[in-house]
């Protein structure tokens, strides 16, 4: 999941790109940033991979419609017999980048747990903007859904997951799963009914687009170029009151039970605690997972090192929650990773995180 930084434009090419849409500055972006994108999934893999354990089947790459990037990997322990519960996740990229390729062993590791895990891909913005993503992925799991005895995976027992940019698209499609109003807002023909839907597990998002840009000036500069990107307005902190894309404002007491995380050192952190209180007050179940004492501080996209000990705390949150809600067993893999046993870690001082859930989870 690449973070996109504009730096190294000059002003009179930034002023013309800009006139002329966001497309011109996001290829530069792209361009500027593709080193950077290869060496944080090679990371990443670095990091991840020695806690991969063996046996975990996969298939790779399969096409789940007609759009270019419109692709999934599918991962499902090794040995395991009939359908398990199935979390689909969609990765981050400031809607402008990113794929599922940086979350494989991230999957794999996940998948260890009893789990059929599916990363999904989906067409990137300016390219194509709101409500596509959301369209994509609702696709997407219809796929999984349709091919369940080939995939094995439970159309019974889904869970939507997603981090970043994929969580806010992840958080939109549940919505449109549960909510039928909302669903003819974004044009989604529901894959499944609500009650096949049995979690959003939400990472470090933005789920409430319609909020004042960061007081820094560069920061609100680069934060109206991805809105700007993903909604097709060039002024995005004009969305209409009751735009689907800030679907945060828009949660009914129909969403599934949620689990909502992000460290203490998340630019976004404002909008995952919005984001529990919104549930919290319509009725929704909601497990949550913060760091507010963390130090040195946790940082964007934290649950995808699974080497640090917030990592592994967050990879246990996710596993349990999906035992909860959706029935999954313990590790189907011998040696499956131990989500419970501590580790030193880089982003945390040791001091336990804030989690708590809902008393209405009984």
């Amino acid at each position: 999941m690449p973070t996109f930084v504009p730096v190294g434009l000059a002003a009179g090419g930034v002023l013309a790109a800009w006139l002329a849409g966001p497309r011109p500055i996001v290829a530069v972006l792209r361009l500027l940033t593709r080193r950077s994108g290869r060496d944080e999934a090679e990371d990443i893999a670095r990091r991840n991979g020695p806690l991969v354990p063996a046996g975990i089947e996969e298939r790779l790459d399969l096409p789940y419609g007609s759009g270019r990037r419109c692709r999934l990997d599918v991962f499902r322990p090794g040995g395991a017999t009939g359908p398990l519960p199935t979390v689909v996740w969609v990765h981050g990229g400031g809607w402008i980048g990113g794929t599922k390729d940086a979350l494989r062993d991230y999957l794999r590791v996940l998948a260890s747990h009893g789990l059929v895990t599916v990363g999904v891909d989906y067409s990137w913005a300016p390219e194509a903007t709101f409500p596509r993503q959301p369209r994509e992925v609702a696709t997407a799991v219809r796929f999984v859904v349709e091919h369940a005895d080939e995939l094995g995976t439970d159309p019974d027992r889904l869970v939507l997951a997603g981090d970043s940019a994929g969580a806010q698209i992840a958080a939109c499609v549940a919505a449109a799963f549960v909510d039928p109003a909302y669903a003819r807002l974004v044009g989604v023909d529901p894959a499944v009914e609500p009650r096949q839907l049995r979690g959003a597990v939400l990472f470090c998002g933005a789920y409430f687009l319609r909020v004042p840009p960061p007081s820094d000036r560069r920061a609100a500069t680069f934060v109206r170029l991805l809105l700007w990107s993903y909604l097709g307005l060039r002024r995005p902190a004009l969305l209409p009151d009751g735009h689907p894309a800030s679907v945060g404002d828009l949660l009914t007491a129909a969403f599934p039970p949620s689990l909502v995380s992000a460290g203490n050192g998340d630019p976004l952190l404002a909008q995952s605690h919005r984001l529990v209180e919104r549930l919290r007050g319509v009725g929704v179940p909601v497990t949550e997972l913060f760091f507010p004492d963390a130090d040195p501080p946790v940082p964007h996209e934290y649950q995808v090192h699974l080497d640090t000990g917030t990592g592994r705390r967050a990879l246990d949150a996710v596993v349990a929650f999906a035992q909860r809600y959706a029935g999954a067993g313990p590790g189907s893999c011998a040696n499956s990773m131990r989500v419970t046993q501590e580790v030193a870690s880089d982003h945390d001082d040791g001091r336990r995180p804030q989690r708590r859930a809902t008393s209405d989870q009984g």
